[in-house]
């Protein structure tokens, strides 16, 4: 046997003899962390719920809900941090009649010096949104960290909407992939309005429903 070959087979035989040994040393442990029904009544949306838009120009849009996606750790690395994911997507059609996502919704929940936060985001494809707590109030530019223009009120068909937040002309810049500019939502994060680029047409809420 060559001397190669011998030095291959003992370096196995080492690595077979310590394999138990170092297993025991990669301490791991059970994730307990999940998003709870009563953290996940942030969203403002379910998959049974139709948000019907009209454009200035008498044009319809329809907004649906995917089904919502959940992720929990299980076990992990002792080192690592917990944590755990709810979210959903808007979607809508282009003009073939494709549906396609709009954006999402998300929630987050991490460990952070033995007791959960959780936060929340909304994307609209290269821009997103957060809170640092789903009990902050307003939407943060996760590129700035700056928040969102905030409006008293917004008249949108016959309803009045306080304090709702708007997605400005600079943050609209960074949706170099969307078709909306000008998106503004309510209190409680409903899209509410929104203008299309290419047409430059304006579609507001006008129904609201659940659509089972």
């Amino acid at each position: 046997m060559k001397k190669e070959n011998r030095s291959v087979l003992a370096l196995a035989a080492v690595l077979l003899f310590l394999t138990p040994f170092l297993s025991s040393c990669l301490k791991t442990k059970n994730c307990n962390i999940e998003i709870t029904q009563e953290e996940k009544s942030w969203f403002p949306y379910d998959t049974s719920h139709l948000a019907v838009f009209e454009s200035d120009s008498g044009n319809y849009d329809s907004v649906t809900f995917s089904p919502e996606f959940n992720y929990a750790d299980g076990e992990i690395s002792e080192g690592s941090t917990c944590q755990a994911s709810s979210y959903f997507f808007m979607q809508t059609t282009d003009n073939s009649g494709q549906k396609y996502n709009l954006g999402r919704y998300l929630l987050y929940k991490q460990e952070s010096q033995g007791s959960p936060i959780v936060q929340s985001s909304i994307s609209f494809v290269d821009l997103e949104l957060f809170q640092n707590s789903i009990t902050d109030s307003e939407l943060l530019v996760s590129v700035t960290g700056n928040p969102l223009e905030t409006i008293d009120s917004l008249v949108v068909g016959d309803t009045t909407y306080r304090n709702v937040q708007h997605i400005s002309d600079e943050d609209t810049a960074r949706l170099s992939f969307s078709q909306l500019k000008n998106i503004y939502f309510s209190e409680n994060f409903r899209l509410i309005r929104y203008d299309i680029k290419s047409t430059e047409e304006v579609f507001e809420l006008i129904d609201f429903y659940d659509n089972q």
